[in-house]
């Protein structure tokens, strides 16, 4: 692991983060619209889109702690 997150100084990692977190949290809160009435459709599409955040984004975490990748 590298840097922790909280004792980052890269701004423009950090910007990029949040950026590409909001999207996934604003994808999860669509999906909420898109399936109203099917919670199976939702979980299923909820848990697709949270996995694809360590993709999309450099940071890990060791259960306590956030590390810049």
């Amino acid at each position: 692991m590298s840097d922790k997150i909280s004792e980052c100084n890269d701004i423009k990692f950090l910007r990029d983060a949040v950026i590409k977190l909001w999207a996934i949290i604003d994808d999860i809160d669509t999906y909420g619209d898109m399936a109203k009435s099917d919670n199976e459709l939702y979980r299923a599409l909820v848990e697709k889109r949270q996995k694809e955040r360590w993709d999309e984004v450099d940071i890990v975490s060791d259960g306590y702690d956030l590390y810049k990748q």
